[in-house]
């Protein structure tokens, strides 16, 4: 009896271990007909580039911050990683959905398109931002003297 539980235990285990691998091996199949690669390569250049307009003084540094971010955020270093984010939200079924979604016309179209919305909404929100400025300050102006009032009025109680 302890023989065949030990066995069933086993089967079961391994069974498990095979549908995770087939759950993975469709996650970085999903990885990989989304451009993840290529997405994750442009999102770090972006990032590079953001970094550089927030922070003027690191322009000289400009080929260090490129290099180390590509090294950190290298796709081979987060392969897995994205692949368990897949695999958390979606179950094998729906990866290979995705996976059919990806492989289409449209979905080449929104892979091709996406980097370009992103960067477009990304400016977007940035000008808005930018173009109200003044009355961020305003605002934390205020806060600043609601602050400093309710700061004097504690210490004189």
């Amino acid at each position: 009896m302890r023989h065949l539980v030990g066995t069933l235990a086993i089967l079961l285990a391994f069974n498990a271990s095979a549908e995770l691998s087939s759950h993975m091996q469709a996650a970085y199949k999903l990885l990989e007909v989304s451009r993840s690669e290529e997405v994750l390569e442009q999102s770090i250049e972006q990032m590079a580039e953001l970094e550089l307009q927030n922070n003027p003084t690191l322009l000289p540094y400009r080929k260090v911050l490129r290099e180390y971010y590509a090294e950190v955020l290298s796709y081979e270093s987060l392969r897995d990683e994205y692949a368990y984010v897949y695999m958390d939200h979606f179950s094998e079924a729906e990866i290979h959905k995705l996976i059919e979604f990806h492989e289409s016309p449209v979905g080449q179209k929104l892979m091709t398109a996406q980097p370009i919305i992103l960067r477009q909404t990304t400016e977007m929100g940035q000008e808005r931002v930018m173009s109200r400025l003044d009355e961020l300050r305003a605002r934390i102006e205020d806060e600043a003297r609601r602050i400093a009032r309710d700061n004097e009025l504690g210490s004189v109680e």
